[in-house]
């Protein structure tokens, strides 16, 4: 039977393990940059809808800033009564909304496979760190939830998922984050940051109990409002973390297994 041993290490503005060099890179999250009165693209972001080729993104054209929630949507579909449901928006209440987290995005897709689409368009070559997730929201319905870069799918699921990919873009290449599938109860949450490499900061450290290294067990990055990561120690009793945000305390939680 196994048994486990947990250290905790709090790091915050004095660090007790090592930490390397931190470089300024960009840092794009796609709510916190979110706006519907910035315009239609907003910076790197564009908000829009592809039919079911997924061919073309078709900007939304229309917004509405007084609403719950605030949303980007299609002014005129004639084949589409309510063209409002087909769009992006963002819960800026303090509860939920149809199963969005307060804060949270959502993308609604049209029907007859009329895809929702949150777009990232590349500022410059570099590679990508993308984290993030779908959440299904709305309980009552099923869509099809994915990442496009260019023509090429590199991430789907069914109605939800977490996806940690590190993609080269080159300047004026685009991610599409796409709902899809399904019309019927479709509001979908979505999260995604997007950092250059240059913004990641890896974090290392080895830790011993009276002298030896702990071999056997695994380290946790834990930071607030930032995806959990998890390793396993190696043989020399080490660890490192590959991306984390320099200005916020974090804790490290070291889990030794005892046989």
């Amino acid at each position: 039977m196994k048994n486990f041993v947990k250290i905790t290490f709090f790091a915050f503005a004095c660090l007790c393990i090592a930490l390397s060099t931190v470089y300024a890179g960009n840092v794009y999250d796609a709510k916190k940059d979110f706006s519907v009165t910035n315009g239609n693209p907003n910076g790197v972001w564009s908000y829009g809808w592809m039919d079911h080729n997924f061919k073309k993104l078709n900007l939304f054209d229309k917004n509405n800033e007084t609403g719950t929630p605030p949303h980007w949507f299609v002014h005129t579909l004639i084949w589409y009564k309510n063209s409002s449901a087909l769009s992006i928006s963002k819960n800026v209440t303090t509860g939920p909304l149809w199963g969005i987290a307060p804060g949270q995005l959502a993308l609604h897709p049209g029907p007859n496979h009329v895809s929702s689409v949150l777009r990232f368009t590349s500022p410059n070559d570099d590679k990508f760190s993308i984290i993030g997730q779908f959440s299904p929201g709305e309980s009552c319905g099923v869509m099809k939830v994915g990442i496009r870069q260019g023509e090429e799918w590199i991430w789907n699921g069914i109605d939800k998922g977490e996806f940690d990919i590190v993609q080269s873009l080159q300047q004026n290449e685009t991610l599409d984050f796409v709902v899809y599938g399904g019309y019927t109860c479709g509001t979908t949450g979505i999260d995604v940051i997007i950092r250059s490499e240059e913004s990641v900061s890896p974090v290392s450290g080895c830790v011993n109990m009276k002298g030896i290294a702990i071999t056997k067990g695994t380290a946790s990055l834990i930071q607030s409002g930032e995806f959990h990561q998890k390793v396993t120690i190696d043989n020399n009793g080490c660890y490192s973390f590959d991306r984390i945000v320099e200005d916020r305390p974090f804790s490290i939680i070291i889990r030794r297994n005892v046989e």
